[in-house]
Order: structure tokens, then sequence, then C-alpha cells
């Protein structure tokens, strides 16, 4: 027996900073699915209390504890995020909205698609770059973990200023 097709919105995960193609993306094939953006930012606490490992991806996070947790606020959104997106999607036909989650980012994406009934989840590549480089190795990728860890198609966005004759960071050297 097969799952219901989700009815919800299209979700995309955004970060502060992020680059512009991943939310103009999202929101196309929202607007060509005929249904609604979800935009969720994820603040991850700074206290790691548990961890999974998975032998394809490595580990994962299972909770945080942090200081806005231990005060009992909820999870906020950055300053200037609603802003940056007005101006983004400016122009655009798809109904959108906002929302803060707070964890670790795969599993919040995917709990929050869960809830909501997500047509699919999308999120864009890391940045280029050293750190980004050491981020993603200390903390996976998001879009491995949920492609790996929940049942809705996963978009990856990538970056619309790679250089195809660099090597992709997983790519050994000969």
């Amino acid at each position: 027996m097969t799952a219901p097709t989700p009815t919800g919105p299209v979700l995309v995960g955004i970060v502060d900073g992020q680059r512009p193609e991943v939310l103009r993306t999202a929101a196309r094939v929202a607007a060509d699915a005929g249904a609604a953006l979800l935009l969720v930012s994820v603040s991850a606490d700074p206290y790691l209390v548990g961890e999974y490992v998975d032998p394809m991806t490595g580990g994962i996070p299972l909770g945080f504890v942090g200081a806005a947790a231990d005060r009992g606020e909820g999870p906020s959104l950055p300053p200037g995020l609603r802003k940056t997106v007005e101006h983004e999607l400016d122009g655009s036909t798809v109904q959108w909205s906002l929302r803060a989650a707070r964890g670790e980012p795969a599993l919040a994406l995917a709990e929050v698609a869960e809830e909501v009934d997500a047509r699919m989840i999308v999120v864009g590549t890391r940045d280029a770059g050293v750190l980004a480089s050491i981020a993603e190795f200390l903390s996976g990728s998001v879009a491995a973990h949920l492609a790996h860890r929940q049942h809705r198609p996963v978009l990856v966005v990538p970056r619309a200023d790679r250089d195809p004759s660099r090597p992709a960071p997983w790519d050994l050297p000969e």
C-alpha cells in the first residue's frame, strides 16, 4: 500500500545570508505545483545531548539544550530575515509564510514537513570555502541527512556560480 500524496506546502529551509536562487527555485516549484511556500529558519542550540551514528552518513545530533530553551523561549527568526524574504519574493504570486524552528536542521525540517504534510523539502548546498567544508565534515550535509531519514522528496539547489572545471570537495586527487 502506498502512502497518500502530500497536499501541504513546499517547505524550504532558509538561513540568513543564503543564496537567493534557493528561495527563488522553491517559489517556482511551489507556484508550478499550485502550492503555498513555507520558509523554515532553524536555529541550532549549542549543546548536543545525543548522537545517532549512521555508517553511511556519519553522526547526526539527536537534540540540543541551550540557553534559550532553558529560559522557556521559543525559536526566533534572525533579524532582517523577513525583509530579505519579502525582497526576494517581490512580484511572486505564491502564498508564503515564514516559521522559526529549533534543533538539528535536518531533523527540525523533517519534523515541520511531517507536521504540515509538505509536498517536498527544498534546501541549498553549503557555500564553498574552508570553514563551510569543515562545518559539513563535522556535522554532515543537511540534504544528505534529509534524503536518508524521511520519506518526502528533497530538492537540493546547487550553487549557480560553481566553476565546473574545479573539483568538487569529495573528488580525490589523481
